[in-house]
């Protein structure tokens, strides 16, 4: 959706994506969660780099990739 986001930093999003794709907060710290939010809302360069590097990082695992995956282990198994 070329949108920002905010999450927190957990080792399975991190498994997919860059430090510069998603704006990582320490999870139980709302004052990271507040501080990650305010330097999205203040800096539209920033906004729009973290989503063009969200949107490439995504790429290698969207749905149209992993449907081809998904449907090749099946084939590989009852094919």
């Amino acid at each position: 959706m070329k949108r920002p986001v905010v999450i927190a930093r957990l080792n399975a999003i991190r498994h997919y994506f860059g430090e510069e794709s998603l704006a990582f907060f320490e999870a139980q710290n709302e004052t990271d969660l507040a501080e990650k939010i305010l330097d999205l809302y203040e800096n539209s360069s920033l906004r729009e780099k973290f989503a063009d590097n969200a949107l490439c990082d995504y790429s290698v695992i969207d749905w149209t990739v992993m449907e081809k995956r998904y449907l090749s282990i099946f084939e590989a198994l009852y094919g």
